[in-house]
């Protein structure tokens, strides 16, 4: 096989080669910002399937690839023969060949797409690597782009060859390659190759050295970054979509208490699945429960909406027919009564979505959730404390709660002053009076607080003022001629009043020996002294 020495026409055509190489590097860029895009616009729209992901399929990006890798070792070739800088195109054959693989993967998941729903771990990943992958470009491009336009050939000092070119006889003979015979040139030019990239690396050790920790510190927060992001707070997250309804669990828990730490229903434990449900459709969608099913091997149950108010804090419950806005996300629970005497946590939840006929018979066609129920019941844990001592706790799902009672009185009324000013400045003070029904045997025991409600607690997105936290959870003790009383918190009606809570009690508390509140968040029980 004949082969020529073409280093008078790669010299002569330097510029128009990096331009070509440009062109390339471009193209690559341009397809890895549309896949990012893509990437990008499902996550934000939390739809994680695409049925027109088939047109990113449809492009010569390999072509452009093998053509950039052509040129690039053409190059390096060049360089290398003339013992000239050439770190730059071994990067870029390296890139290159990295993006034959990247686009390989992208192309992978892309099919997957057309036909099926990914998880969000997934596309988030396809993320961050198209980014990555298109930094480099950027750099390489740059490059190729000075080069190729104000590239000067002096650095390169290759005037004594365009000089002496006459062309260079040379550079435009022929050798001949004989395939099979004498091998051992080919093996003495492999060790010497050897040798040489041994003694590169110890010339230029530490340079590598410090590449080589940088390198591994970018891999090394990357890896980090996607485990504490990603894995760790969506670890049991699945991604779905179903009649336009993208569905993605949050997490799961089962109980057989209730907000106060009560047991629900005798020979029976529940499994609360937190969920969000994304309407991807133009138009508003209630959920269709009759889709939704949580099993275990043959066992299979149907969500209910009966105990739903009995879990407020595992997240705010779905109620019937409720309907999501077109466009829209919901955050809810779903909860499932199974058998106390069940002693598992790892179900399987499945949202049917189409039919399919086999033989005699129909088949249903199901996407499938790994559903790892958290069990939360545990022992109580029974606090005292007194007047003007702050309560922070933390219940289950970082339900982060404050309160300080104050002070307290039990009176029949209360005046409440308050301002209202207009636009013009002009203020108006107002009173309005709050009262206990005067004609039973009820009297107001009113609560000074002070604390602090948090908007991402579970519990606070349903019961979102203390008059409603007050009623969920505080019980009144008091103990009246040797009896002991209790009553369950019921807040005056229309007395929302800013650091007060007004709750009706019996009249026998003014007179009682002992009176103190309990509350009760599911297994942490708070008991507060007013007397």
């Amino acid at each position: 096989m004949i082969l020529r020495k073409p280093y008078a026409f790669i010299i002569k055509h330097f510029r128009l080669i990096h331009l070509a190489i440009l062109g390339t590097l471009i193209f690559i860029l341009m397809r890895i910002n549309d896949l990012s895009s893509l990437f990008n616009t499902l996550l934000n729209s939390r739809t994680y399937t695409y049925a027109g992901a088939d047109v990113y399929l449809n492009s010569p990006i390999y072509l452009f690839i093998f053509i950039g890798l052509g040129l690039s070792a053409v190059v390096y070739w060049l360089l290398k023969e003339k013992k000239k800088p050439s770190n730059l195109y071994l990067f870029l054959i390296i890139y290159y060949f990295i993006a034959i693989i990247g686009f390989l993967y992208f192309n992978s998941i892309l099919k997957t797409l057309i036909n099926d729903s990914l998880n969000v771990d997934t596309l988030r990943l396809c993320r961050d690597l198209a980014f990555l992958l298109s930094a480099p470009g950027y750099i390489f491009s740059c490059i190729c782009f000075v080069r190729g336009i104000g590239f000067n050939l002096k650095q390169f000092n290759f005037s004594k060859d365009i000089a002496e070119l006459k062309i260079a006889d040379n550079d435009s003979a022929e050798f001949e390659l004989l395939v099979g015979q004498n091998n051992y040139k080919y093996m003495r030019w492999f060790r010497r190759a050897r040798r040489e990239l041994k003694y590169y690396i110890l010339e230029n050790k530490v340079a590598i050295s410090i590449a080589g920790f940088v390198v591994l510190l970018i891999l090394g927060f990357l890896g980090y970054r996607y485990y504490d992001s990603y894995m760790k707070a969506i670890k049991a997250s699945q991604v779905a979509t179903v009649n336009g309804i993208s569905y993605v669990v949050n997490g799961s828990y089962i109980t057989d208490r209730d907000i106060n730490g009560n047991v629900v229903k005798d020979g029976s434990k529940f499994v609360v699945v937190n969920m969000s449900f994304n309407n991807t459709l133009n138009k508003e969608q209630a959920l269709n429960l009759d889709i939704i099913t949580l099993t275990y091997g043959e066992l299979s149950y149907k969500p209910t909406l009966s105990y739903n108010s009995k879990f407020y804090d595992l997240g705010v419950p779905y109620k019937e027919a409720q309907v999501i806005p077109s466009s829209s996300m919901l955050d809810a629970t779903l909860t499932f009564e199974i058998p106390s005497t069940m002693n598992v946590t790892n179900f399987t939840l499945k949202v049917r979505y189409g039919l399919e006929n086999k033989s005699d018979s129909v088949i249903s066609k199901y996407r499938l959730f790994t559903v790892n129920a958290k069990e939360i019941d545990a022992p109580d844990v029974i606090s005292t404390v007194n007047l003007n001592t702050a309560i922070n706790t933390n219940i289950i799902n970082n339900n982060e709660f404050d309160l300080n009672i104050i002070g307290y009185k039990i009176t029949d009324s209360y005046n409440y002053k308050y301002v209202i000013c207009s636009s013009s400045l002009t203020c108006s003070t107002y009173s309005s009076l709050i009262t206990s029904n005067k004609y039973d045997l009820s009297t107001m025991l009113v609560l000074d607080y002070d604390g602090k409600i948090y908007d991402n607690a579970y519990f606070t997105k349903s019961l979102n003022t203390y008059n409603k936290i007050f009623e969920s959870y505080c019980t009144i003790y008091y103990d009246y001629k040797n009896v002991s009383y209790s009553s369950k918190a019921k807040v005056v009606y229309d007395s929302d009043v800013d650091g007060k809570v007004f709750l009706y009690i019996d009249r026998k508390i003014a007179l009682a020996d002992n009176i103190s509140l309990r509350l009760d968040f599911r297994n942490y029980k708070y008991t507060i002294k007013l007397k």
